[in-house]
């Protein structure tokens, strides 16, 4: 039988050069089977032991880290799926068509906590009466503008004000989100705007949204059947 050779220290050190990764993928098992012992000598000894441990505890940290991160948003997004559920409650609820247009901009920008809901339409003349009033007007084709083709929704925190949907409050304005309202006789969108720049940016998921854009769909779809002071 042939013996096996010997492994030198240069054999290890060559090995651990090339491989640099090792301890990484396997120092647990390592340093299982190995004993250190404290050395004052800094200048030839590497402490594997309290490197391992402190990328451990590092480890740990970064972990505990995520984790706080992810009940934060866990429970933010459990605060604004109730508040959207509030909204939609009171939406439903609506007595005529300019109540639900008064649900939908005034109560929902005050439940939802933030500066401005509004119902931008386009060829709104043949809306009257009290509803009205709650109306943003907007130019033929800005629906189009703002979201191309079968884009739904538009979160933004950096405005160019080119859209013109904001004619009285450019310089208050600092972020939105915008969906489109899929009416069949009124090209529209839903605006909610907001002094704070973080409070929307395009990272943000829009489930939410779309799902309290459906609900004023298909109220208004049905409020706008009836005469404007009728009750639905």
């Amino acid at each position: 039988m042939s013996q096996k050779a010997d492994i030198s220290s240069h054999d290890v050190i060559e090995f651990l050069t090339k491989n640099p990764s090792f301890f990484e993928e396997h120092g647990l098992t390592v340093l299982k089977k190995m004993n250190f012992t404290e050395s004052q000598d800094t200048t030839k000894v590497v402490d594997l032991k309290g490197y391992f441990i402190k990328k451990l505890q590092e480890s740990l940290e970064d972990k505990e880290e995520m984790q706080k991160f992810l009940i934060e948003v866990s429970r933010l997004n459990l605060h604004n799926q109730n508040r959207v559920h509030k909204v939609v409650v009171e939406i439903i609820q609506a007595k005529s068509l300019s109540d639900l247009f008064e649900r939908i901009t005034v109560d929902t920008a005050i439940k939802l906590g933030i500066d401005l809901v509004a119902l931008c339409i386009e060829d709104h003349g043949q809306l009257a009466g009290a509803a009205l009033q709650y109306i943003t007007p907007i130019a033929k084709g800005t629906v189009e503008k703002v979201l191309p083709a079968k884009q739904k929704v538009v979160l933004r925190n950096e405005l160019s004000f080119q859209d013109q949907l904001y004619p009285q409050a450019e310089h208050l304005i600092k972020s939105d989100a915008i969906a489109k309202l899929s009416l069949t006789d009124y090209p529209a969108i839903l605006v909610l705007a907001s002094r704070r720049e973080d409070m929307f940016h395009p990272s943000q998921g829009t489930e939410h949204l779309l799902f309290l854009t459906k609900i004023i769909e298909v109220q208004l779809e049905k409020c706008l059947k009836v005469p404007a002071n009728s009750p639905i």
